[in-house]
């Protein structure tokens, strides 16, 4: 059956044949071009995740204004948080009669419901943690947030980022599963991996493979525009980091060079 157009159908457990949602896939075209340039099945198989989070960065139908996302975040951390402390309020020791009562009621009806992929002992000791990690979450990401102007969603680094770690989590996961490799060649670091491609290493040359690889992730989602801008973000974002790394390692070393050796405590 040809793979045009196709999709994979996840489900919860072998034993549930429920779907939970659809993989999206590469059309054949697509899928000998990105063998053409050098991508394994594995990291294909990488990038099809990855697609999701792409679309939602990338595609311009998804763009809203910074304003409309931040009054939503704000909306969702305030009141998970708020819900959170209710819930803890429900189980302290000390709690007054009408805290009880809505405790014993909550209590029996949630644990009576719909809670196929439930767990805990109590409805606040399984929801206390989510409602905080959510609260947590949308903190976060109102903190990722660009505090100036937004910028093009097609020059996002973020979706050249979740790109470029699919194919190296592809290349990884493509290198533990080669039969060729013995146990005892395993046990050597030296002939563990195979040397990542170079053509896959992230580049905003015209020619580059790795352009071309997320321009055809981004045509997949909808997004037409070159996506070198993008690329030059996120290497400028890597260059940070690697600078921000090599400047804490050297803080690091000076501090180490700086206190007294062989001093005994107390002296």
């Amino acid at each position: 059956m040809s793979a045009r157009g196709s999709s994979c159908v996840l489900f919860r457990s072998n034993s549930e044949r429920t779907p939970m949602a659809k993989l999206p896939d590469f059309s054949d075209d697509d899928r000998a071009r990105l063998k053409e340039l050098g991508v394994g099945d594995e990291q294909i198989t990488r990038l099809r995740y990855a697609i999701p989070i792409v679309e939602m960065i990338a595609n311009p139908a998804n763009y809203a204004p910074k304003a409309d996302v931040m009054s939503i975040l704000d909306e969702i951390s305030n009141l998970s948080g708020k819900l959170s402390k209710k819930l803890e309020a429900l189980v302290v020791p000390k709690r007054d009669a009408a805290h009880g009562v809505a405790y014993g009621l909550v209590e029996e009806g949630y644990w009576q419901g719909d809670r196929w992929a439930d767990s805990g002992p109590s409805v606040a000791a399984h929801l206390v943690p989510r409602l905080q990690a959510l609260r947590n979450s949308a903190v976060a990401a109102k903190a990722r947030l660009p505090q100036g102007p937004s910028r093009r969603r097609t020059a996002d680094p973020r979706a050249v980022r979740h790109i470029h770690e699919a194919l190296r989590q592809g290349w990884r996961d493509a290198q533990r599963r080669a039969p060729e490799r013995s146990e005892e060649a395993a046990r050597h670091v030296s002939t563990r991996l195979q040397p990542y491609p170079k053509g896959l290493v992230p580049s905003k040359a015209e020619n580059s493979p790795f352009r071309e690889i997320v321009g055809l992730c981004y045509r997949k989602v909808g997004a037409t525009a070159d996506p070198r801008a993008a690329i030059e973000n996120y290497l400028s974002e890597e260059r940070k980091i690697r600078a921000d790394l090599r400047n804490a390692l050297d803080e690091g070393l000076r501090v180490t060079e700086r206190s007294p050796r062989g001093r005994k405590p107390g002296q």
